[in-house]
């Protein structure tokens, strides 16, 4: 049994090339699109009074192999980390244990590795497959500003994953800016994405990111320029106010481009990363994407509140809401079928799954039981 810490998870997914990266993000796509996964429904139990904590439990049941993941938020109001805390285990076929991984890491690593694959797809169509490439004509919409709400290890990764793919793509790399309520721990990310740049990732490329701060209290004029000027926009925070509504992107400098939004943050039907209202906007027409549709409708504020515009009687017509999940687009683009929904305003949201965590930890035990990427945990007889 392979038992791998937080501090090994970390320094693994750390020290992953490109290639890597796109290897599991693969296996992660094609994941979320396997029907023959065994997910039961998440079960979320809350602690008894004075305790404010939340404790999620996540089995998964694929083919070959399960898992079981047990996890523990501090949900307080004045909390400063919402990083969810715990254990995944992975299983062999014969119920025989066969790794323990620490959660925290590796569940920012795969909710903000999945909410890249419409990013591969719309800004990096070479990525992808050769003739997508071509479908895409060469290239997708440009990536020079992307605005990430949240200091967290889902933001953290998200400008990582940013980076990497620019870096690989041989691309400048873009503007990214920090949104925050607190603007020390807005700075301290930057601070700690720089030094992991400069480690990791600055002897392939001869670009410096640019990276900004802003301190999130309300949707000021400032804050409405940022969000017309990104042209990807990555929410990672459990808000149950919504950062910013539809009217921020109907400006007119907001409507000279499209862009693609993630709310990966949020997971329960009383957290709103955006406003509903903006998933039926006429003008704005964004094509929804899930990662899974029977989680969001339970799961997601951001879906369930657009399909309660939908049922009004004098709310949009329901058949021009349409959500798509991101697994079929990507089996769809490796199969040389052009994905043309992702080239024009596109929302993205997770609210993660047992089959993302299954594949991602694999993937990752079956690195580090290769050797390729140093030695990383330890063995035991179990």
């Amino acid at each position: 049994m392979l038992i791998l810490s937080n501090n090994d998870v970390a320094s693994l997914l750390s020290s992953l090339n490109c290639p890597q990266i796109l290897d599991i993000l693969d296996v992660l796509a094609r994941a979320l699109a396997d029907d023959t996964v065994l997910q039961p429904p998440r079960q979320s139990f809350k602690h008894p009074q004075p305790a404010s904590a939340t404790t999620l439990v996540m089995p998964t049941l694929a083919s070959s192999s399960s898992s079981f993941k047990i996890v523990s938020l501090d949900t307080s109001p004045e909390s400063k980390n919402t990083s969810p805390k715990g254990s995944l285990l992975l299983f062999s076929l014969d119920g025989s244990l066969d790794a323990v991984l620490n959660a925290t890491e590796i569940t920012g690593f795969r909710t903000a590795l999945a909410s890249m694959i419409p990013v591969l797809l719309r800004f990096f169509p070479s990525l992808v497959c050769g003739k997508y490439e071509q479908l895409a004509d060469g290239k997708g919409p440009s990536l020079k500003t992307a605005l990430i709400f949240g200091a967290g290890l889902q933001a953290e990764w998200a400008a990582k994953l940013l980076l990497i793919l620019c870096a690989h793509n041989k691309l400048y790399s873009p503007r990214i800016i920090i949104v925050n309520r607190s603007l020390d721990r807005a700075r301290e990310l930057i601070k700690k994405v720089l030094v992991w740049y400069e480690e990791k990732i600055l002897h392939t490329t001869d670009s410096i990111p640019t990276f900004e701060s802003y301190q999130l209290n309300r949707c000021t004029p400032q804050l409405m320029l940022l969000i017309s000027e990104a042209d990807a926009i990555f929410c990672c925070t459990p808000s149950r106010d919504p950062l910013f509504s539809a009217v921020e992107l109907r400006s007119a400098s907001a409507l000279t481009k499209t862009r693609y939004i993630s709310a990966i943050g949020s997971y329960t039907p009383d957290m709103k990363e955006i406003q509903p209202d903006m998933l039926v906007d006429k003008v704005l027409k964004f094509s929804t994407i899930v990662d899974t549709f029977e989680g969001c409708k339970v799961e997601s504020g951001e879906i369930i509140g657009a399909y309660e515009l939908l049922s009004r009687s004098d709310g949009p017509d329901v058949s021009e809401f349409g959500v798509s999940e991101v697994g079929v687009l990507w089996n769809k683009a490796k199969e040389n079928r052009f994905c043309r929904e992702i080239m024009e305003n596109v929302f993205y949201k997770s609210v993660g799954t047992g089959a993302m965590d299954l594949a991602v930890a694999k993937e990752l035990v079956k690195i580090v039981r290769d050797g390729n990427c140093g030695t990383y945990g330890v063995e035991v007889p179990f």
